[in-house]
């Protein structure tokens, strides 16, 4: 049930464009590859690339001095132990604060 120019908010809280043209639908740069896959809590569109926002609000975190780091995570949520150059990492706090950051 999705329409052209669609605007779908996301978790946190950015909006993601829907394009549906002659050639397919588009989620912001990304093309839907499957379609109205049956999850047991909703419907799940399969795209061909990982979305990142360009502003989140976990930029912005100031993590206070006693809050706890727990772990770090990649984009697709596997936990890392080493952190590598040219990756995308979310480190975890106690706090549920989340900082997203890219180790160069």
């Amino acid at each position: 049930s999705l329409s052209d120019g669609q605007a779908i908010q996301t978790l946190n809280l950015t909006d993601l464009t829907v394009n549906i043209s002659m050639s397919g639908v588009m989620i912001d740069n990304s093309s839907v590859t499957k379609a109205d896959i049956i999850g047991s809590n909703g419907v799940v569109h399969v795209i061909d690339a990982v979305l990142i926002p360009s502003t989140s609000n976990t930029y912005n975190v100031s993590i206070k001095e006693n809050d706890e780091y727990l772990y770090s995570v990649n984009i697709l949520g596997k936990y890392i132990k080493n952190k590598h150059n040219n990756q995308l990492v979310l480190d975890v706090y106690k706090s549920g604060n989340v900082i997203k950051r890219y180790i160069k």
